[in-house]
């Protein structure tokens, strides 16, 4: 199953009932009109859904179209001193959704300015934007061209562990500007290091000219390599000196392949950065809208997403969790009027931030779910389900959830969701 939502403004002059009525002559479907509730349900009993009353109040139709396997849900909204036409789409095929839209269009001659999701969702976009301040510290580096070129070759666990040792290596070396042999790096790993290397974005190569002998005898001492851009230029200058031996210990001297860290790769590893991208690359194909690294306030917001007519927060881990961090993620969630968190992390979770959790969710009266995973595969699969969750349970908004709405819609929406084991809409 999957849901499409989006709204367009209409004018005064626009008729739900006439417009429904053209759609389903062009796709051949049925229009559950309030006055066929015998034919609403019998139509709806293939697709498992057994109806005893149907949109009792409300300006709203259905429609069906079993060759498509889709069912529309249109619905008019008033906001302000304007109306807007409401359109829930589930279907199984995207093919099925484009054609649902453009016959839409058709009808309704709404051809342009169609909003992603409800007009309650773009009320609480509004909402956020209104609230959200300058980009934070990371949110400036997340928007820099320069790091987005980066960030993503982070998101290999591989490359992260390689980034992090030569970082390592490089902190024990007494060295300003240090460069590491590539057999070092081999030394720890074996697979896709070449590759890791060999990328620009993430290390500087460079050839040095070198006496392997005195390097490892005096590893302890700040020896400063003749350094050169291509290994043709660093051999080009070792043939032409006179004396190609070692001065301390009449070694021969070699060029030798070396390696240095960018900045930005280490920063992106370091603080954190990786995670927060991949979270909010995830969050923006499901949600409404989506932000990263904005500020509220003094609070520094990792990923904001509205979905479901919610505003979620999303926080982000690339270290373990203290007992504090709910609490502070909490705080956040206050700030910014979020119903839901959730909180990622690469580490273990431990049983007091746990216990932490569960101690929050009963007085703030928000949802927190608490996850942990390192490989990008397992991340954005947990992220993907938390979203798809919410889509769902969405669909109570559309049939049931609203007081206004009245019994009947929650008749559909309670039959509707214990049917989703046998359509698979």
């Amino acid at each position: 199953m999957k849901i499409h939502v989006e709204h367009r403004k209409i004018s005064g002059r626009f008729s739900l009932n006439r417009a429904m009525g053209n759609l389903a002559a062009s796709l051949e479907g049925t229009l559950f009109l309030k006055s066929l509730k015998d034919e609403a349900s019998k139509q709806l009993s293939p697709f498992g859904i057994s109806l005893v009353g149907l949109l009792d109040i409300g300006e709203q139709e259905i429609l069906i179209c079993p060759n498509r396997r889709a069912l529309v849900a249109v619905e008019l909204v008033p906001s302000g001193e304007h109306r807007y036409l409401q359109v829930v789409i589930i279907f199984e095929e995207d093919s099925d959704k484009d054609a649902l839209l453009k016959a839409l269009s058709e009808v309704t001659q709404l051809k342009a300015g169609a909003t992603k999701g409800t007009v309650r969702d773009e009320i609480q976009v509004r909402k956020l934007e209104e609230l959200m301040g300058e980009l934070s510290a990371n949110g400036q580096k997340l928007a820099a061209p320069i790091f987005q070129s980066v960030l993503p070759k982070l998101f290999d666990l591989k490359t992260r562990e390689i980034v992090r040792d030569v970082y390592g290596a490089y902190k024990e070396a007494l060295v300003a500007a240090p460069l590491l042999k590539k057999s070092e790096v081999l030394r720890r790993y074996t697979e896709a290091t070449n590759r890791v290397l060999s990328d620009a974005g993430l290390f500087i190569r460079k050839y040095k000219i070198n006496c392997r002998r005195c390097e490892e005898r005096y590893s302890s001492l700040p020896l400063i390599p003749l350094v050169y851009d291509s290994k043709e230029a660093a051999q080009a200058a070792l043939d032409s000196s006179e004396n190609q031996k070692c001065g301390i210990c009449n070694e021969p001297l070699g060029v030798e392949e070396a390696f240095s860290i960018r900045d930005i790769a280490w920063q992106s590893v370091q603080q954190g950065l990786w995670l927060e991208y991949l979270t909010h690359s995830v969050a923006k194909k499901k949600a409404v809208a989506a932000f990263a690294g904005r500020m509220v306030g003094l609070h520094e917001l990792d990923v904001v997403a509205v979905l479901g007519e919610e505003i979620l927060l999303f926080e982000c881990k690339d270290t373990s969790l203290g007992h504090n961090d709910p609490f502070i993620t909490a705080g956040k969630a206050q700030a910014i009027g979020a119903s839901k968190v959730f909180m990622m992390t690469t580490r273990d979770i431990h049983d007091n931030v746990k216990k932490a959790v569960e101690e929050l969710a009963r007085p703030w009266e928000r949802e927190f779910t608490l996850e942990q995973a390192e490989e990008e595969a397992e991340i954005r699969s947990k992220i993907t389900n938390f979203l798809e969750d919410i889509e769902k349970n969405y669909v109570g908004h559309i049939f049931a959830q609203r007081e206004h709405w009245g019994a009947s819609r929650r008749l559909i929406y309670e039959s509707w969701r214990a049917s989703q084991s046998k359509i698979e809409l």
